[in-house]
Formats: structure tokens, C-alpha cells, sequence
């Protein structure tokens, strides 16, 4: 694999916020796009030190002795690092792994680790783009135990699943437990499988059970997890005990140094339990808290760490300690350190510019396709990673950098995952020794000299799509001539071509809902990831779209089998028709040869083509008998896309091609309350997720949707539980949001008499009840009269007070 330019490190993992900012990459060579929109000066931030200065104060009494090591881990270009720091080093951070395949091209490596014992880890790491297909997200993904004393790298001969809780721990027995999934979107098939592993990398276990199985932790006679509203275990062979009842689905399922299980589970949408199981009768609850702010951390020799903010504790002996820590941070071995979801440096600048996404604007619309631009934000090759902290003990706050992996502990070798026997080609066969597969069924071949395509600049995407939504991408805003004739398209008419289609119900796609699903299926690429922006490279196809490859093991889906191939191109991957004439999927006709290649090889025709599959999700939506809409239902929102985007895979199920007990409607593959997704990992986030909380999430495997004003932004996984959620605004939403800007004395007041008889008096009971009685009075409130939602999703001061003051009369 041809290794890329350093300044794209980073880039891709904020990828969509490339796309509503201006992007970080700098234009090379001639190609040029519509001017960039003015650019706020940023003052540049200092690189901290890599030391902690004045540790004896802020690292709390002991330091120096203590066995503390913090292990975190930060997706980039180059693989998934691993990051160590010690607490007998005073915390200083260094890399002892960068995960990845070297057989594998891939924008962003992602993944998650957790703690086996002090010197190892277990981790999951793939592709980023392996989001975008159902079945490498439930289980393609590579696993791997790394040394983090010496950065040894094992790789183990399986796949599995890119769920959040995967992989899990067991610091007791120092194993750990790696899941699949099969068949998700039917839950008559659903399969689970669950491995343990010693920290050797030895398998000691794999047991098969039928349904889904989410947040498995290793035991000695198996695994214990969560299937719907119970606790389960499931032994060797794959036979399942029920444990406990929940009130919603157990996720953080953590193992306490006496046998015990604790783990949270929720209760509606917006209050969840930490509960403990001592191993016989029902759960009692240790603490109660917001769903979104209550997680249980794993440390070793059995250590369990509650963090986040609870409203009410009772831990007494059970084995669980209360860190001072946010839910979102990842807690040492010994709980002395709260470490913050790292950013790599490419990462943070898209993210800071956020902030300023729409402001500032120079021009209010694009110029013609050759108009000179400004040169976007760079990443330079030496900035080096910040990691920011919290001492638990002193609530000192850590701000290092990290230096650059070296080549001890990268991982050059390939994962015996995908060293499968594959047929062997003969001397004699003339594919030997041919680069272009000419037994292909997509229209288009790789590395072809002669069909190659024009990597484009995130600007150059932007101002396509903000012209196709228009419906003006025609030919007289298009540079004719040079690449375009070098590759043989010529002259081009992308909206001549597809002119834009129509949505049921009128109105036009919203070009921040486009260029977020193109973020996300393509890192806004046309070309391969070794075409940086302005060169020519292979035009971009999936791995497993144009090979065709499926299978449910790791030997069986890594061959090659032409008749499954989905034949994806380009930013915005598009299928329909690019399969060679006389090889087209069933239903399906080949556009005429000249169009396949300009689809496959000009971002322009390409982008025009993508708008046909937003709209044909949104119109499947609107059919009659299966019409689901959201909110107002008007297309310019991007808020309201969001069933249409749950519904971009896989098959949408109407009422007449319903199979046993297949869903209706959009699939469970892409369900946002879905267990697996209990804290979404590998992404950019400010919230965490829960089950079933109502929230969009992985609308496109990856991408989630939610209104915050103008600055609205739809972004992508790219690194580890840091994805922004996004929901659709509602009345309904917007009132809790409200509610938990009021004070405390008004929630003791009025949510007293409202919560009934026998009711547990706790905080968020009481949120709940205030916000049911604040919607029975919305006509009194005027809530319904528009109200602007700023940063952090509160509501407007106003509408804060309007409800402060009818409470407090």
C-alpha cells in the first residue's frame, strides 16, 4: 500500500466537518473549485509539554509509587494508536501500538480497547469505512492483544463486531470477550458469537447462541451479557441462563473483585440505574442518575469505577467506587486518572471550526466551478497529540502532548483473519500478471492508467452539491477541457445527465444532509485514499462493493465472488446502473458505458447521480400505507431526514414483503435503539447514547442527526466515542431540555405531588414529572411558538423563564 502525504493525517475522521467548513486539506496541483467562504483567524494554541509540571501537587499523595497506568486509544490516518502513561512517570504519554492492516487502505483506522490487566489490552480496530457495510459492522472488524509494557502486538485469527461494547473485560480471570453478530435485520436468524481470549492471545473460548447478546463480559464458564430486558449468561456451548430482569437492556456490564455484576440499565428515555447482582435474586440499584450521564468503568483486579454525575448513590459494600470523572472518560487501572476522548490534531481543528460554521461568510453564493480559492486549513507534520486529563484526587487538569509512534509497536504484520486460503492463479492465466480485474461485473476497473479519476478538494465537493441541490450543476459552470479530456469524458453536463429529481410532497434535499452522507460513505473522495487532492488515482470503489465480497467468517468473506458485487463509485458511492450490460442485478439497467465512466471518474456527474439516492429513500417514505415523516416534514430541515437516512440500509420492508418476523419499515440493522449502540465508540460525539434512547443515530452506519441552530452539523465516526448525537428536534425534547435548566427547589417543589404514591423521589423522576405537567400547559407557555436552540441544545433563556415563572405563581 502506497503510503499517504502526512498532512492528510487526521483530516478524514472530520470528514464531514470538512464539508460544512471549508475542509483541512490544501488544494494541489491545478485543480481548482468555487471560492472558499472567509475564514475566521484562529490564533494559534500552544503545544503543551509532555510533562506534568509540579506533579507532587498535582498528582496526588503517592504518585510516584503507585502501579497506576492510563491506557487510551486515538483513531488516525495511520492506524489506531494506543496511548499509555504512567503514574510512576508522572503520567507522561507515549504510543506503544498503532493498529492496522497493511493490506488495507482506509482514510481512518477506528476502534476501542479495554483493560485486561496492567500490561495488556485487548482491542478491536478496522477501517473506518467498514461503518458503511452491515456486514463487516457486525463482524469484520480485527482484533488484536497488545502489551502495553513493551507494545507487542498479537492478532487474533477472527473477526468481529464494531459495537461499542467490543471488546469487553475481565480483570479477575485478565481475559477478555470479542463478539460478532449474523443476520441482525431479521430477528429469527440473529446470531451471536462470543470468543475469549486469555492475554496471551490463546482462544479459551466460543460458544454460538441464537438472538442478539450485547455488552458480553468474559466468566470462567463463559460469558454473562444482555438479551432485551434481562441479564443472561451463555455457556461454552452456547446454551443461555437468564439471570435477572432489567428495566431496559444492561449495558456496562462490569465484574467486581467479589463475583459480583454490576451494570446500568434505563428506565424511559431519560433516567438511568446502576444496579448490582450479587448472584442470586433481582438487582438492587446503587445509583440513579441521567442517561446520558452515568457510566460504569472497569478497572483491575476486579476494580469497578462509577462515573458521571448520579443524583442519588448506595454503594456501600458493593465493590463499586465513585469517581469524580465524566461518564465520557476513559479511568486508569487504579482510578487515579480520568482521561478525555482523545483528538488527534486534524481532528480538533475541523471540530474548533465548527464553531463558526456560518459566520463570517464572505460570499452567499458559489461562483463557477474555476474560480480560484484560498488554500484551507494544513496540519502540520510535526503537531503532535493532545491529550487532556483529570487527577481524581486533586481534580487537577492534565494538558500533554504525545510524541509520534515509532516503528516498535506498529503492526506490519498482516491479521491471520485475513491470510484464508484463497484458488490460486496459474502461470499460464493471463490475470496473473494483469492490475485491471477484467473478470469484473462493475463497469468501471481499478488501476486502469486509462480510467482515472480527479481526487477533488472538500471545497470542490461542497460547491457541487450546494449547485446539484439547485439544480444548477449544468455544463456552463463546469471548466471543460483538461483532465476530463486526458481521461476520455470530455465535455460534461452533470444535471443534462440527472437532472435533479423530485421529493413527494415538494421542496429539495438539503445539501447539509448530502454532504454528511457523502462524508461519511466516501471521506468526500472520488479517488482512492493515495490520490491526494488534485492527482489522479483508481476511482474510488469499496471493498467489499466491488469484489463482492459476503460470508459469515473471515476465510469466506475475503474471497472474491463477482455475482454479489454492489459496484459502488465515488464521493457518493453510487450503485444503481454501474454494473457492466449484461451482468445487472435483477431489476436493474446499465447506464450507457460514457455515463458509467463519468460517474466513476468526475465528482460532478457523480454528486448529481447521489441526489437519486436520497430522494428515492425519502419518496419510499412517502408512499402510501408506509408514509413515515418527521416533524414538519419539510426536506430544506435537516432534522427531518432522519427516517430517511435510518432507511439508507439495508431493504426498507413494506407490509407486503414482510418475512416472519422481519421488522416493517426501515431495517434493525441501522435500529437506533439498538443495544449495541449503548455508547457509540469510534465517532465524534459531545452526548452519549443510549438504549433505547431515541436518537439518530448511524443513519448511514455512522452518521446521526440532531438541529442546533444554524451552526447544524452532520458528522461522522471517526474517532472513539466521540460522535456528536444528533435527534430531531421535538416539542417533547425540547421541554426536558428545559427542565433541566431549572432550578433544584422548583423540581423538590413541583415534582413532589406529581410523582404519586410509592414512587422513589429521585431527581430525575421528579425532571420527568415537571416536564409532563410543563407539556399538558404548552398553549398557556406558547411552546410552540418558535424558539431558537443555541450551543449545547438549551433551550432560549425566554422560554426559561416564561416556564420559571408560571411554576413559581
Amino acid at each position: 500500500m502506497r503510503r499517504r502525504s502526512r498532512y492528510r493525517r487526521g483530516w478524514a475522521a472530520a470528514a464531514a466537518c470538512a464539508a460544512l467548513t471549508g475542509g483541512l486539506l490544501k488544494a494541489a496541483g491545478p485543480a481548482t473549485a468555487a471560492p472558499e467562504p472567509g475564514r475566521v483567524d484562529e490564533q494559534a494554541t500552544p503545544t503543551p509539554s509532555a510533562q506534568v509540571d509540579d506533579p507532587a501537587k498535582k498528582l496526588g499523595t503517592g504518585w510516584k509509587a503507585s502501579k497506576d497506568r492510563a491506557v487510551t486509544s486515538a483513531a488516525d490516518t495511520d492506524g489506531l494508536n494506543i496511548l499509555v502513561a504512567d503514574s510512576a512517570k508522572a503520567y507522561v504519554w507515549k504510543t506503544v501500538a498503532s493498529l492496522s492492516e497493511p493490506t488495507l487502505s482506509a482514510d481512518t483506522w477506528i476502534g476501542n480497547q479495554c483493560v485486561m490487566d496492567t500490561d495488556h489490552i485487548a482491542a478491536v480496530y478496522a477501517p473506518r469505512a467498514f461503518t458503511n457495510k452491515p456486514d463487516l459492522m457486525q463482524g469484520g472488524a480485527f482484533a488484536a492483544i497488545v502489551n502495553t509494557a513493551t507494545g507487542q502486538v498479537v492478532k487474533l485469527p477472527f473477526t468481529v463486531s464494531l459495537a461499542s461494547f467490543d471488546p469487553s473485560c475481565n480483570t479477575v480471570t485478565h481475559t477478555a470477550a470479542f463478539t460478532a453478530f449474523r443476520d441482525m435485520n431479521d430477528p429469527a436468524k440473529t446470531k451471536t458469537r462470543v470468543v475469549t481470549v486469555n492475554a496471551a492471545g490463546r482462544t479459551i473460548g466460543s460458544a454460538v447462541t441464537a438472538g442478539e447478546i450485547t455488552s458480553a463480559v468474559p466468566v470462567k464458564d463463559g460469558a454473562i451479557g444482555g438479551r432485551g430486558n434481562e441479564l443472561v449468561h451463555i455457556d461454552k456451548a452456547g446454551r443461555k441462563t437468564t439471570l435477572a430482569a432489567a428495566d431496559g437492556t444492561p449495558f456496562d456490564i462490569r465484574l467486581t473483585a467479589n463475583g459480583h455484576v454490576a451494570f446500568l440499565d434505563h428506565e424511559g428515555d431519560s433516567t438511568a440505574h446502576a444496579k448490582l447482582w450479587r448472584g442470586h435474586g433481582e438487582p438492587s440499584v446503587i445509583a440513579a442518575g441521567e442517561l446520558d450521564e452515568l457510566a460504569l468503568r472497569q478497572g483491575v483486579e476486579g476494580r469497578v469505577f462509577l462515573t458521571g454525575e448520579p443524583s442519588a448513590t448506595h454503594l456501600g459494600d458493593t465493590g463499586v467506587t465513585r469517581l469524580d470523572a465524566s461518564a465520557e472518560t476513559d479511568v486508569s487501572t487504579l482510578g487515579r486518572l480520568a482521561v478525555d476522548p482523545v483528538l488527534t490534531p486534524g481532528v480538533r481543528r475541523g471540530l474548533a471550526r465548527i464553531n463558526d460554521a456560518g459566520r463570517n461568510f464572505t460570499k452567499s453564493s458559489p461562483g463557477p466551478e474555476g474560480t480560484a480559492e484560498g488554500a484551507p486549513d494544513t496540519v502540520a507534520d510535526d503537531e503532535p497529540t493532545t491529550v487532556t486529563s483529570t487527577v481524581t484526587s486533586t481534580q487537577a487538569k492534565l494538558a500533554q502532548s504525545v510524541a509520534e509512534p515509532t516503528t516498535a509497536g506498529s503492526s506490519a504484520s498482516v491479521s491471520p483473519a485475513l491470510t484464508g486460503t484463497a484458488a490460486d492463479l496459474t502461470a499460464a492465466d493471463s490475470r496473473a500478471n494483469d492490475p485491471v480485474d477484467t473478470d469484473r461485473w462493475c463497469s468501471v476497473p481499478r488501476n486502469d492508467v486509462n480510467s482515472q479519476a480527479l481526487q477533488p478538494t472538500p471545497n470542490q465537493v461542497e460547491w457541487a452539491v450546494d449547485m446539484a441541490v439547485r439544480g444548477e450543476l449544468r455544463s456552463n459552470w463546469i471548466t471543460q477541457g483538461g483532465w476530463r479530456d486526458q481521461i476520455g469524458i470530455g465535455t460534461i453536463d452533470p444535471q443534462g445527465l440527472f437532472p435533479r429529481p423530485s421529493l413527494t410532497g415538494g421542496g429539495r434535499i438539503a445539501a447539509n444532509v448530502l454532504l454528511g452522507v457523502m462524508a461519511q460513505e466516501s471521506n468526500l473522495w472520488q479517488a482512492e485514499p493515495g490520490a491526494v487532492p488534485g492527482q489522479m488515482g483508481s476511482p474510488l470503489a469499496s471493498y467489499a462493493g466491488f469484489y463482492g465480497h459476503k460470508g459469515d467468517d473471515a476465510a469466506s468473506y475475503w474471497k472474491i465472488n463477482w455475482a454479489n458485487s454492489d459496484c459502488g463509485y465515488g464521493v457518493g458511492q453510487v450503485t444503481d446502473g454501474m454494473r457492466l450490460a449484461g451482468y445487472e442485478k435483477e431489476g436493474e439497467t446499465a447506464l450507457p458505458a460514457a455515463t458509467q465512466r463519468a460517474v466513476a471518474l468526475d465528482y460532478s456527474v457523480n454528486i448529481a447521480a447521489s441526489l437519486y439516492i436520497l430522494a428515492d429513500k425519502w419518496n419510499e417514505l412517502h408512499e402510501s400505507a408506509q408514509t413515515i415523516t418527521v416533524n414538519n416534514d419539510d426536506p430544506a430541515k435537516p432534522e427531518n431526514w432522519f427516517a430517511a437516512l435510518w432507511n439508507l440500509q439495508p431493504r426498507f420492508q413494506p407490509p407486503q414483503r414482510r418475512v416472519g418476523e422481519r421488522q416493517l419499515g426501515p431495517g434493525l440493522v441501522q435500529q437506533p435503539r439498538q443495544p449495541r449502540v449503548s455508547a457509540v465508540p469510534f465517532g465524534l460525539h459531545e452526548h452519549r447514547h443510549r438504549p433505547g434512547r431515541r436518537q439518530g443515530r448511524r443513519a448511514s452506519a455512522g452518521l446521526a442527526v440532531r438541529g442546533e441552530g444554524a451552526g447544524l452539523g452532520l458528522l461522522v465516526h471517526g474517532h472513539r466515542r466521540l460522535l456528536r448525537h444528533l435527534r430531531p428536534a421535538g416539542l417533547a425534547g425540547r421541554v426536558r431540555l428545559l427542565v433541566r435548566r431549572l432550578p433544584p427547589r422548583l423540581l423538590e417543589r413541583h415534582g413532589r405531588p406529581l410523582l404519586g404514591r410509592g414512587q422513589r423521589e429521585v431527581q430525575p423522576r421528579a425532571r420527568d414529572a415537571v416536564a409532563r405537567h410543563v407539556l399538558q400547559q404548552q398553549e398557556h407557555l406558547r411552546l410552540r411558538q418558535p424558539a431558537r436552540l443555541p450551543r449545547r441544545g438549551l433551550l432560549h433563556p425566554v422560554l426559561v423563564a416564561r416556564v420559571q415563572r408560571h411554576l413559581e405563581e
